[in-house]
């Protein structure tokens, strides 16, 4: 699910905003407004947008400390670390 919603900032991005959005409340969901690029929680609370106002990228989301942990959601998105392997870009 993360790679078809990689223009929302990556993979990684995409499943923080999943994990803040729904993670920990019931019966909660991720809005995703894919002609704008903006996310939010619950169609009421602005998570992220891919554009600043004045159209230049903005930054990734940032995570909650004290969240879930990305492996909550995508166990083989760290692998690499649990096995003492260096990340490395393709």
């Amino acid at each position: 699910m993360g790679e078809e919603f990689g223009s929302y900032g990556g993979k990684e991005n995409f499943y923080r905003l999943y994990r803040d959005a729904v993670m920990e409340k019931p019966y909660s969901f991720l809005f995703m407004d894919s002609r704008k690029y903006l996310a939010y929680s619950n169609l009421t609370e602005f998570m992220w947008s891919k554009y600043n106002e004045d159209g230049t990228f903005a930054p990734l989301y940032k995570a909650d400390e004290g969240k879930l942990e990305l492996d909550a959601i995508d166990p083989s998105a760290n692998q690499k670390k649990k096995d003492g392997e260096k990340d490395e870009k393709i």
